[in-house]
């Protein structure tokens, strides 16, 4: 059933990208159709969620994340293969390690498995494997009791809409 909705995503758009882990390696593949033939991006990730310590995350970005109150929104933003997924599943683990909170990610796809040693709550709901679409399960949080929610790519207005209900 998930492989035809894969196979069916990929022959609509051309384009399916999803996370696989090999002997623990944890990678982001990229299955692209390029002039009438299909090609593969493969990028390794890191094994776990590097703490802020060890990345170049600006000390603004994990002070407001760190005094976080109910209600807000953050948008980290940065070309492609530039250290968005890093930059928030690091803050997002960082601040899952100190804080009590109900906190669920919406993923398209899963690149970082978080911790479950924390003191977070922390669900991670992938776009196919989880919900049929961004729309359907931000709708469905909002009947829930979430501290934060974490929305992976906001690429479209139905999706942008979504998240200012949040």
């Amino acid at each position: 059933e998930i492989m035809e909705k894969i196979v069916e995503t990929y022959n609509l758009d051309g384009d399916y990208f999803y996370s696989h882990s090999i002997k623990g390696i944890p990678l982001r593949i990229g299955w692209s159709r390029s002039m009438n033939s299909d090609s593969l991006q493969i990028r390794k990730l890191p094994p776990v969620v590097p703490p802020p310590e060890k990345l170049w995350i600006p000390h603004q970005l994990l002070d407001v994340i760190k005094n976080y109150q109910a209600g807000g929104l953050v948008v980290i933003s940065a070309p492609p293969q530039n250290g968005k997924s890093t930059t928030i599943a690091s803050a997002l683990q960082d601040f899952a390690n100190k804080n009590v909170v109900n906190i669920i990610t919406f993923e398209d796809p899963v690149e970082y498995i978080y911790t479950k040693d924390s003191l977070a709550c922390i669900r991670q709901r992938e776009l196919l494997f989880d919900v049929s679409s961004y729309k359907k399960a931000i709708a469905a949080s909002l009947k829930q009791s979430i501290g934060i929610a974490m929305v992976q790519e906001m690429t479209t207005n139905s999706i942008m809409e979504s998240v200012s209900e949040l």
